[in-house]
């Protein structure tokens, strides 16, 4: 019986369920699980809140079993949908692009939090925090002490060293934040003259507390025009930092120090007050692989850091496989990850069984902590063999003469195959796999990070045919075998976060299950599709186009690639007669860019001179946002020589690329003319038209 308290509650005493008897559809209330049921039949709630038709939500949402639609209002930061599915639709609050510093900077710091420091300073006047007082073209900006650089090269002693990898040389400029962000592009603008003292080659590292640095991006061959103008480079991190600090490992050309008139850096912040913009993320949670066929597997995901025990198969077979592993020497477990230390430590398998042209296929995902340029032999990343001496296994190959390095690949001990060229950063994780099918070593096939990288569409150099199995044969990761044990003369220094070999070859779609399982992991992009602000992207969070996918395209259909007109003459005659940059045809129609580097075609016709001579043509770019112009292949052009008086040259034209535009900028075009003294250069229509295409 329920009781009415003085309180006006209706209290039901001893009592279980609860139900409400509708028409049609019942109110449940089931005290013994704590559920509540809405619209549902006689079999009551099977959750905690279980709602047949819609539901209008005005509050926090948690998880909800819901047959129908879902209104949701007045929602926390993020919302989640999530039924009996492997994919998450979320509704995160939107953050807004940002550029930094978002002040002026007048001093070394500011009261809001903003910090600038630097390796050295020329003195009064060229003190680091004049690269961020927004003046971009000044002669004034950041000039380091000097005579650091030679040739353009650092030579100095300034050094900055991320967690993992080797030292950054260069000076550097530092930025302190008030808050975290994830950086998306940075733009450099060189004082108005001695644009050639930026930087060429140059590192830009993280820290979250000023001590530990992490890697963020590095680039090579920048060039900088004079004046008011910016160069763009676009940066993929993931991660939010506080301390953004830029080294420079080389300058544009020959010059002695480093001038920098503007550092601008834009990014995201970790948390956005600001932010009431909504985005809509999908992300696929992939599949667990495939255990089936497995004979070997070792992963350190799930173990708690620390010393691996030594042990005889202390290292637990996974995924139902009963052949354990015994760790040698004093590997560590890390953050997920098996760490070798390069000297002594490894981990093998007891043996395998197999024998004679025994199909297999090996999964292993490896990070190097060895810079390429201490690697002077190989370096050894799993093996094969001992019964049989060195019958197979995979290896960092060293640097080769061309400056590049590559996996090798060896079956049968004294022939191997390359990946081709494969240059590997030593703070980049890896994922290969290793497939034989049998029938011969001609036959293996490697893929690395998704892609395939030998085998039947990349043939790599040389092989053995003569491989086969002994059934005493074994797995050695972290270095190889030889005829007496493990070789010891340069095993892996690094981490090796799990490894797999299958009894058979696995297929092209299995081979992807495996990668992608970890690849968000492991720092290889995401696996959400986001539409942000009317821009979808696909792999990744910050879409910059309005379709904007990283990763490859696969496309069964036809693609048509944007073309934007830039500037096309048919009518009237020009002469010249005066020297200096003349226009020579005028700006046309403006155009968007829908990339920061387009290529760019011109093709003149109706060409002749009065006189022999050498002329200087270059292209102008306007930005109709900013006015800023750009030259294109540089302010000094490109030289066509007129051999000839009064010959008309056709097919005069350049192909180059227009690097530093804005992405979603409108610009416009126009082609000048240095008549470089002659009498009379004239163009005349009666012989062809000038035209010019951009590609993006």
């Amino acid at each position: 019986m329920p009781i009415a308290t003085p309180q006006g509650t209706l209290d039901f005493k001893s009592v279980d369920t609860i139900t409400f008897v509708g028409a049609s559809s019942n109110t449940v209330i089931d005290t013994t699980t704590g559920s509540l049921g809405v619209g549902v039949d006689g079999n009551g709630p099977t959750s905690n809140l279980h709602v047949v038709g819609d539901a209008l939500i005005t509050g926090n949402v948690s998880d909800l079993n819901i047959v129908s639609n879902v209104n949701m209002l007045h929602t926390s930061n993020t919302a989640a949908l999530k039924l009996n599915s492997n994919v998450v639709t979320e509704f995160p609050r939107s953050k807004k692009l940002i550029k930094y510093p978002r002040v002026a900077m007048t001093g070394p710091s500011t009261p809001t939090g903003y910090v600038v420091s630097a390796s050295t300073a020329l003195g009064s006047g060229w003190e680091p925090y004049r690269a961020f007082n927004t003046i971009a073209g000044e002669e004034e900006g950041w000039h380091d002490e000097g005579s650091t650089y030679s040739t353009g090269v650092y030579i100095g002693s300034n050094s900055v060293t991320p967690v993992t990898g080797s030292a950054v040389e260069g000076e550097w400029i530092q930025i302190q934040l008030p808050e975290k962000i994830k950086l998306e592009k940075i733009r450099l603008a060189p004082r108005t003259t001695y644009n050639f003292r930026m930087p060429k080659d140059a590192t830009i590292l993280g820290s979250i507390n000023g001590t530990d640095w992490y890697r963020v991006t590095s680039w090579s061959g920048q060039t900088y025009l004079s004046g008011n103008n910016y160069a763009t480079i676009d940066v993929d991190s993931e991660q939010y930092y506080n301390y953004y600090v830029l080294v420079v490992e080389s300058l544009d050309a020959a010059g002695n120090s480093v001038n920098i008139g503007e550092w601008e850096l834009f990014g995201v912040p970790e948390y956005d007050p600001e932010a009431d913009g909504v985005d809509v993320v999908v992300k696929s949670v992939p599949n667990v692989p495939n255990t089936d066929w497995l004979e070997v597997y070792y992963d350190a995901k799930d173990l708690v850091d620390g010393a691996v025990s030594t042990t005889s198969g202390a290292i637990t077979g996974l995924g139902g496989t009963t052949n354990n592993g015994t760790a040698f020497g004093d590997p560590q477990v890390s953050n997920g990850a098996f760490v070798l230390d390069g000297v002594d430590d490894y981990i093998t398998t007891g043996p395998l069984g197999f024998s004679g042209d025994q199909p297999y296929s090996i999964s292993i995902w490896f990070r190097s902590d060895r810079p390429q340029t201490d690697m002077t032999t190989e370096n050894g990343i799993y093996g094969f063999g001992y019964g049989n001496n060195l019958n197979g296994g995979l290896s960092w190959w060293r640097p080769e003469t061309n400056g590049a390095s590559s996996l090798r690949h060896w079956h049968s001990g004294s022939g191997g195959k390359n990946f081709p060229y494969v240059t590997f950063l030593e703070d980049m994780w890896n994922h290969v796999v290793i497939v034989y099918p049998g029938g011969g070593a001609f036959n293996i096939r490697a893929w690395l990070n998704g892609v395939e990288r030998m085998g039947v569409n990349n043939p790599g150099n040389s092989t053995n045919n003569d491989f086969s199995w002994s059934t005493s044969d074994n797995i050695i990761i972290g270095d190889w075998y030889t005829s007496s044990g493990p070789r010891l003369q340069s095993p892996w220094d690094g981490k090796i976060a799990n490894f797999r070999l299958f009894n058979r070859a696995l297929t092209t779609d299995e081979i992807w299950q495996l990668y992608a399982y970890q690849k968000e992991d492991f720092g290889h992009g995401d696996l959400s599709m986001t539409l942000k602000a009317g821009r979808l992207g696909i792999g990744t969070s910050e879409p910059r186009a309005a379709l904007d996918v990283r990763g490859d395209v696969h496309i069964s259909g036809s693609l048509r690639k944007t073309r934007a007109r830039m500037i096309r003459l048919e009518s009237g005659a020009k002469h010249f007669t005066l020297d200096g940059w003349q226009t020579y045809v005028s700006y046309g129609e403006a155009w968007t860019a829908y990339s920061s580097d387009p290529l760019y075609s011109i093709s003149i016709t109706g060409d002749y001179v009065a006189t022999a001579r050498a002329i200087n043509y270059r292209i102008a770019v306007q930005n109709q946002r900013t006015d800023e112009v750009l030259y294109f292949p540089s302010s000094s052009g490109w030289i066509k020589y007129h051999y000839v008086d009064n010959t008309r040259l056709d097919g005069h034209g350049y192909l180059g690329i227009m690097s530093g535009l804005t992405f979603g900028d409108s610009y416009k075009v126009q082609l000048e003319v240095d008549p470089n003294s002659t009498n009379d250069y004239q163009w005349n229509t009666a012989y062809g038209t000038i035209t010019g295409l951009v590609w993006d």
